[in-house]
Protein backbone atom coordinates (compact mmCIF):
# COMPACT_ATOMS: atom_id res chain seq x y z
CA UNK A 1 0.00 0.00 0.00
CA UNK A 2 2.72 2.38 1.18
CA UNK A 3 4.94 1.62 -2.18
CA UNK A 4 1.62 2.56 -4.53
CA UNK A 5 1.08 5.82 -2.47
CA UNK A 6 4.94 6.60 -2.81
CA UNK A 7 4.48 5.91 -6.35
CA UNK A 8 1.31 7.51 -7.39
CA UNK A 9 3.32 10.50 -4.96
CA UNK A 10 6.38 10.24 -7.09
CA UNK A 11 4.36 10.69 -10.75
CA UNK A 12 2.73 13.82 -9.28
CA UNK A 13 6.08 15.56 -8.77
CA UNK A 14 8.17 14.37 -11.72
CA UNK A 15 5.19 12.90 -14.02
CA UNK A 16 5.05 9.63 -15.70
CA UNK A 17 5.85 8.10 -18.57
CA UNK A 18 2.32 7.24 -19.37
CA UNK A 19 1.27 11.06 -19.59
CA UNK A 20 -0.86 11.46 -23.24
CA UNK A 21 -2.63 14.44 -21.88
CA UNK A 22 0.01 16.32 -24.41
CA UNK A 23 0.61 18.79 -22.03
CA UNK A 24 2.72 16.98 -19.55
CA UNK A 25 3.43 19.47 -16.83
CA UNK A 26 4.46 17.96 -13.32
CA UNK A 27 4.63 19.85 -10.46
CA UNK A 28 8.24 20.60 -10.67
CA UNK A 29 7.72 21.67 -14.05
CA UNK A 30 4.95 24.45 -12.47
CA UNK A 31 7.75 25.17 -9.49
CA UNK A 32 10.48 25.92 -12.68
CA UNK A 33 7.63 27.98 -14.68
CA UNK A 34 6.63 30.03 -11.33
CA UNK A 35 10.56 30.66 -10.70
CA UNK A 36 10.81 31.67 -14.45
CA UNK A 37 7.68 33.72 -14.46
CA UNK A 38 8.68 35.97 -11.84
CA UNK A 39 12.01 36.42 -13.59
CA UNK A 40 10.40 37.23 -16.96
CA UNK A 41 7.94 39.60 -15.43
CA UNK A 42 10.78 41.95 -14.69
CA UNK A 43 12.39 41.96 -17.75
CA UNK A 44 11.21 44.57 -20.11
CA UNK A 45 9.59 42.60 -23.14
CA UNK A 46 7.79 43.98 -26.13
CA UNK A 47 5.12 41.82 -27.23
CA UNK A 48 3.76 41.61 -30.91
CA UNK A 49 0.04 41.28 -32.44
CA UNK A 50 -0.44 37.85 -33.16
CA UNK A 51 -1.19 38.33 -36.39
CA UNK A 52 2.37 38.82 -36.99
CA UNK A 53 2.84 35.00 -36.21
CA UNK A 54 3.22 33.80 -39.83
CA UNK A 55 0.77 31.18 -40.57
CA UNK A 56 -2.25 29.87 -38.23
CA UNK A 57 -1.45 30.22 -34.69
CA UNK A 58 -4.35 27.10 -34.11
CA UNK A 59 -3.48 24.70 -36.80
CA UNK A 60 0.66 24.76 -35.41
CA UNK A 61 -0.28 24.89 -32.01
CA UNK A 62 -3.50 22.91 -31.05
CA UNK A 63 -3.13 22.73 -27.60
CA UNK A 64 -3.57 26.45 -27.34
CA UNK A 65 -7.34 26.64 -27.33
CA UNK A 66 -7.24 24.22 -23.98
CA UNK A 67 -5.79 27.12 -22.01
CA UNK A 68 -7.57 29.96 -23.39
CA UNK A 69 -9.76 31.59 -26.04
CA UNK A 70 -8.03 34.19 -27.14
CA UNK A 71 -4.45 34.73 -28.44
CA UNK A 72 -3.30 38.47 -27.15
CA UNK A 73 0.02 38.42 -27.74
CA UNK A 74 3.14 36.53 -29.65
CA UNK A 75 6.95 36.40 -28.87
CA UNK A 76 9.19 35.05 -30.91
CA UNK A 77 12.24 33.64 -28.76
CA UNK A 78 14.72 31.96 -30.18
CA UNK A 79 13.42 28.42 -31.87
CA UNK A 80 10.60 28.98 -29.33
CA UNK A 81 6.97 30.73 -30.03
CA UNK A 82 5.52 32.31 -26.84
CA UNK A 83 1.74 33.37 -26.57
CA UNK A 84 -0.02 34.91 -24.04
CA UNK A 85 -3.47 33.72 -24.45
CA UNK A 86 -6.79 35.01 -21.95
CA UNK A 87 -10.14 33.68 -20.76
CA UNK A 88 -13.27 35.07 -21.02
CA UNK A 89 -14.03 33.76 -17.86
CA UNK A 90 -11.35 33.93 -15.20
CA UNK A 91 -11.32 34.69 -11.47
CA UNK A 92 -12.36 32.58 -8.50
CA UNK A 93 -13.10 29.64 -9.06
CA UNK A 94 -11.91 29.71 -12.60
CA UNK A 95 -8.38 30.30 -13.55
CA UNK A 96 -6.55 33.69 -13.30
CA UNK A 97 -7.08 35.77 -16.93
CA UNK A 98 -3.82 35.28 -19.17
CA UNK A 99 -1.66 32.45 -19.85
CA UNK A 100 1.58 32.89 -20.67
CA UNK A 101 2.57 29.31 -23.29
CA UNK A 102 6.07 28.98 -24.55
CA UNK A 103 6.04 26.09 -27.54
CA UNK A 104 9.74 24.31 -28.88
CA UNK A 105 10.09 24.45 -32.65
CA UNK A 106 8.08 20.66 -32.90
CA UNK A 107 5.60 22.46 -30.66
CA UNK A 108 5.57 21.00 -27.44
CA UNK A 109 5.15 23.08 -24.78
CA UNK A 110 8.15 24.05 -23.18
CA UNK A 111 6.68 26.31 -19.98
CA UNK A 112 3.06 26.98 -19.45
CA UNK A 113 2.42 29.45 -16.32
CA UNK A 114 -0.94 31.27 -15.42
CA UNK A 115 -1.00 34.88 -14.18
CA UNK A 116 -3.71 37.40 -12.87
CA UNK A 117 -2.43 41.14 -14.08
CA UNK A 118 -0.15 41.73 -17.19
CA UNK A 119 3.36 42.69 -15.81
CA UNK A 120 4.40 46.59 -15.71
CA UNK A 121 7.74 45.70 -17.60
CA UNK A 122 5.62 44.17 -20.63
CA UNK A 123 4.52 46.12 -23.61
CA UNK A 124 1.66 45.33 -24.88
CA UNK A 125 0.94 44.54 -28.29
CA UNK A 126 -0.84 48.16 -30.70
CA UNK A 127 -4.04 48.06 -30.87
Amino acid sequence: MMARWCKGLREVALGSASSKDGYGQTLADDLRALISFRRLRKVQLTWQDPASYAGDIHARFPLIRRFGDTVEAYRPEGDEHWFIISRDWFGWPDPPEFALLCFTADGRIAMGHDFHHWPQSWTRPAG
